[in-house]
This record gives C-alpha cells, structure tokens and sequence, in this order.
C-alpha cells in the first residue's frame, strides 16, 4: 500500500475529500498523415510522421465531496458538485 493510499484510505475519506495525484501527458513533433477506423472494436488507427516524443507533468490536489468508502475498486460517488484545490505546481516527470 503507498503512502498516498494509506492516508486517503484511513484519514482523509472520513473528512469527505481526497489527495489525488493527477498526470498528464502531451504529445510533441507528431504529424498526422492519415487515420483509419476499425470497426471491429471501434478504435482510431493513426498514420504519422515525426519523432513521437511525450512530455508528462504530475500535480497533486485535494478532491472534495467524495462519499467514504466509495472510489478503491470502483468510481467515486460524489455529493453534490466535486471541487479540486491544487496544492503543488505542475512539475514534468519521467514516465517508463
């Protein structure tokens, strides 16, 4: 269990918010050429020119009006309209 699971799961859930890390990513010096549909299973096929390189960036914010217990196997159940109060700045990362 990771220490953000751990807080989220035995602390933050009873006070209804949750600390959540959001991820981004971008794609740069990709050219699209031409796409296909397949449709057997609905996807986009992509045809391009060009170095696909990504740039990722991580921010961490507090995610209000989460019902307890809702949100480990499945989606969140919320009450009312959610809010999210960003803690830290965008910052890039590394992605494997």
């Amino acid at each position: 269990m990771t220490k953000l699971k751990f807080v989220n799961k035995f602390i933050f859930q009873w006070f209804f918010i949750r600390l959540t890390r959001h991820i981004q990513t971008k794609i740069t010096d990709y050219n699209l050429v031409g796409f296909d549909v397949l449709l057997n299973n609905n996807g986009l096929s992509s045809q391009g020119v060009g170095s696909l390189s990504k740039t990722s960036t991580e921010w961490f914010s507090i995610q209000g009006f989460i019902v307890p217990n809702t949100g480990w196997n499945t989606d969140y159940k919320r009450i009312g309209k959610t809010w999210f109060l960003r803690l830290t700045k965008k910052r890039e990362i590394t992605i494997c």
